[in-house]
């Protein structure tokens, strides 16, 4: 059983937002696959099942806050993961220029809170992240009103393109691998008009 979990916060205030980026890529997903996300309390989140890339997979979308994730991963892996399971978490990162993608399995947080409490809540990080560049707010912008904030007209307009390139590299690490993705995708910048 393979996991795709978008990091994101619930609630329509955040819908668009920088910091759910790792959900809209996983409902994207779902679209792709034409897979129906419906409510799994006993997950606290959002889940999809089917095949995708002729792979059993489970597409999830916690509505845990951000800070909170590891709640819903841990209980998705108890319930789904019995048989075993890998694990692809997509979110949000400043250090990356936006539409810049990177993937790869283990590491640190980052400072990422819901990487942070996914690490902690199953006890190690051995699991893939896949990173989707948001890019540093201005001088003297807060970073965390910035990552709060809706996505930006050239971004809006970019995202598409950066959304079919991200699906592609799950694609890619459903069906070959995490090594296989990194070698194709990390070297990669998505074209953004006007870049």
């Amino acid at each position: 059983m393979k996991f795709i979990v978008g990091l994101g916060n619930p609630g329509k205030e955040y819908v668009n937002t920088r910091h759910n980026l790792g959900n809209f890529l996983v409902q994207a997903l779902g679209c792709e696959a034409g897979l129906s996300f419906r409510r799994d309390s006993g997950v606290y989140s959002f889940i999809a099942r089917g095949t995708f890339c002729g792979e059993e997979v489970v597409l999830a979308l916690p509505y845990t806050y951000m800070n909170l994730s590891g709640r819903a991963v841990k209980a998705m892996a108890a319930k789904y993961g019995k048989g075993g399971y890998e694990l692809l978490v997509v979110c949000d990162d400043m250090d990356l220029d936006f539409g810049t993608l990177r993937i790869k399995r283990g590491g640190s947080s980052g400072g990422h809170k819901g990487i942070a409490s996914i690490i902690e809540s199953l006890g190690n990080g051995n699991f893939c992240r896949l990173r989707m560049g948001i890019g540093r707010p201005a001088a003297g912008t807060d970073a965390a009103v910035y990552v709060l904030e809706k996505f930006g007209p050239f971004e809006k307009g970019s995202l598409p393109g950066v959304l079919e390139t991200a699906i592609e590299c799950c694609k890619t690490w459903l069906t070959e691998g995490t090594e296989k993705a990194m070698n194709r995708f990390n070297p990669l910048r998505p074209e953004i008009p006007g870049s």
